[in-house]
């Protein structure tokens, strides 16, 4: 089933959202496998989020600045994604109820405000 989910969510240009009823009946790491493509597609800025939330704006200023000249490798990018799915269990659930949210600015504060269920154990 994993194959034929991440076969759907790969194509040519924006992947495909998981269809909600499907994307209910799976597990939280099926979830984050199912989210994947979305959410790496915004590391760089789940990063610079992560620092807003922390409130600290020298740390944020730096890391904008490297993002001006340099973004995740998609290796990279796939592991911020995951680190989210471990770090809440809602995380997921927000990338699929902000999918469609442009661009990658607006989609963090998508997820952020949609992500609020207790953290993951």
């Amino acid at each position: 089933m994993r194959a034929a989910l991440l076969l759907l969510l790969v194509g040519c240009g924006k992947p495909t959202a998981p269809d909600p009823q499907a994307f209910a009946r799976l597990g939280p790491a099926e979830r984050c496998t199912a989210t994947e493509a979305r959410g790496a597609a915004c590391a760089d800025e789940l990063l610079v989020g992560d620092l807003v939330a922390l409130g600290d704006p020298e740390l944020e200023k730096g890391l904008r600045d490297k993002l001006d000249g340099e973004r995740a490798t998609a290796r990279e990018a796939r592991a911020i994604h995951r680190t989210h799915c471990t770090a809440s269990d809602g995380y997921a659930a927000a990338v699929r109820a902000c999918w469609d949210v442009d661009p990658c600015d607006a989609f963090v504060a998508c997820v952020a405000k949609h992500d609020v269920a207790t953290p993951a154990k």
